[in-house]
């Protein structure tokens, strides 16, 4: 329901209106629309057990706590380039996401002493 929602606003959005004049309320429940439809999906297909889903849960709190500092590195040697803004959020976004895994998995997971300091137990199971 809220992503048939979703896309007849986006589509009325794009058909209709130039983007300057777009009604305020249009946009908010458009926005509603495709929030209920993302957390609709989420809980019909990540409600079951499953080994990724049990990795992420485990790497969320670790990854949460590092992934600004490595969003600030990244950001500070990409923005100063002639890109578009698109292709630098996307190369924040990817790069952000992959260090942030990358250094969880080989440093973080693997080093005992050094998980408690990011919520973790001391135990690798």
């Amino acid at each position: 329901m809220q992503c048939g929602s979703g896309i007849g606003f986006f589509a009325v959005r794009l058909i209709v209106f130039e983007i300057a004049l777009v009604p305020k309320p249009m946009v908010a429940f458009e926005s509603w629309c495709w929030m209920m439809a993302a957390i609709g999906f989420a809980s019909a297909h990540l409600n079951r057990p499953s080994n990724l889903l049990s990795y992420f849960s485990r790497a969320v709190y670790p990854v949460y706590i590092i992934h600004f500092p490595i969003q600030y590195a990244i950001s500070y040697y990409v923005m100063p380039l002639s890109f578009s803004a698109t292709l630098k959020l996307g190369i924040l976004l990817i790069g952000t996401f992959g260090v942030s895994l990358l250094v969880y998995e080989t440093i973080l997971r693997r080093t005992k002493w050094i998980r408690p300091l990011f919520g973790m137990k001391l135990s690798t199971g």
